[in-house]
């Protein structure tokens, strides 16, 4: 018939298509808004379409809640711009780490208390590592 293509109506095809671009469209959209959230806007090319639909589908409110916990805990920590994660490395699977309802910042570290203390540790291990350490002269 006229008009078709292997039996389908082309104007079917042309608003299948135009659905296609809209729903594209929508996606970039909402991908530019996130992105403008993100506090180090580095490597974006690096994030592949599929990566933005999975985005797209979680929704605007909860990626841009994912983005607010990241900055709070970035905040939380003093994190220097540097340690900052790129762009890429958030929108391609770290937020998943902030999307949880019940997501809290971890309990502050006690003043005072040394990055090599880890609490795990027989006291026994600890005197043979503050032993180790004390070999070394730190000027």
């Amino acid at each position: 018939a006229r008009g078709t293509v292997q039996g389908t109506p082309i104007s079917m095809i042309t608003n299948s298509n135009s659905r296609k671009k809209s729903a594209a469209a929508d996606i970039e959209e909402f991908f530019e808004r996130v992105w403008k959230l993100y506090p180090k806007k580095t490597n974006k090319t690096q994030i592949r379409k599929a990566t933005k639909e999975r985005l797209y589908k979680i929704g605007y409110e909860k990626i841009a809640r994912c983005i607010e916990r990241y900055k709070q805990e970035l905040e939380y920590n003093h994190t220097e711009y540097q340690f900052i994660k790129a762009g890429s490395t958030f929108f391609n699977g770290g937020y998943e780490d902030y999307l949880a309802d019940d997501w809290q910042l971890p309990p502050k570290r006690a003043m005072g208390q040394r990055h090599d203390y880890m609490p795990n540790r027989t006291p026994e291990e600890q005197a043979a590592l503050e032993a180790k350490l004390a070999e070394y002269k730190f000027d």
